[in-house]
This record gives C-alpha cells, sequence and structure tokens, in this order.
C-alpha cells in the first residue's frame, strides 16, 4: 500500500528515527524484518552459529543469490570518521568472507544505517577492489 504523499515526510522521519536508534544485532533484525516483508519466503536471515558464525551473511536473497551484510552502527552513523573507518574495513574482510562461503552469490550488499550517507572512502575502496557490491542505506528516498 503506498504512502499517501502528505505522510511521506512523517513516514521519512519515523525511518530516520529508527535507523538513529537502531544499532548492532538489533539493525541487522530490523533490516532482515523488513526484507521478509517485502520478499516473504524468498529471502532468508542467516543466523550466527558456532565457530562459523553467520559465514559473513545476514541475509540471502533466492531469486537473484544476493547476500546482504549489516552493519548498524551507534547513532545512525553520527561519528563518520570513526564509522567510515569501520565500515571500510567491514566491507573488505565481510566480502571476502562471503566470496569464499556463497558459491552462487551475484552480488554482495553491506546494508548500513548512515543516516547522512557513508563518506566517499568506501565506496572508493570496494570500487577499487573491483567488488561486484554496493552499500544500501535504509534512507535512500531521493529526501
Amino acid at each position: 500500500m503506498p504512502i499517501p504523499a502528505d505522510k511521506q515526510g512523517d513516514w521519512h522521519d519515523a525511518l530516520e528515527l529508527k535507523l538513529y536508534r537502531t544499532h548492532g544485532e538489533e539493525f541487522e533484525n530490523f533490516f532482515a524484518t523488513m526484507m521478509e516483508m517485502r520478499h516473504g519466503d524468498g529471502f532468508e536471515r542467516v543466523a550466527a552459529s558456532g565457530r562459523a558464525g553467520d559465514r559473513k551473511c545476514d541475509g540471502f536473497l533466492h531469486a537473484t543469490a544476493e547476500v546482504f551484510q549489516c552493519y548498524g552502527a551507534a547513532k545512525g552513523g553520527e561519528n563518520r570518521k570513526a564509522v567510515n573507518e569501520t565500515l571500510t574495513k567491514k566491507m573488505e574482510t565481510d566480502y571476502e568472507g562471503a566470496a569464499r562461503h556463497w558459491a552462487r552469490m551475484t552480488r554482495w550488499h553491506m546494508v548500513h544505517n548512515f543516516v547522512d550517507g557513508p563518506t566517499a572512502e568506501p565506496r572508493r575502496r570496494s570500487r577499487s577492489c573491483g567488488w561486484r557490491t554496493r552499500t544500501t542505506n535504509c534512507t535512500s528516498s531521493g529526501r
């Protein structure tokens, strides 16, 4: 059901506040719930298990063999320098790990809660590595 035009600003503000307040595993669960609502059984949460963990995959979209890995920074990535350094390092290790463990993977997504978006460094790093990836901001609404 589409959101009426006069309510879209309210919806965006509510989502931004949710992302600001949600981090870590809570953000991961929020993202997985949204994907399940959108894709139903086509999206699978991947829970950490023992020493293997989640094999660098928090969720898998079966129809397109896409892997999603989450990074929910405290306060929606407010401390931009520190969280962007952490995001860049996490992208490097998690992408390499996912590529080793998920042979069917066609695309890898790093999903984050940075309310203002990441700086250029994570994007530059992903391009320089030639990764078939993208960073996905849950607030990408064009506003």
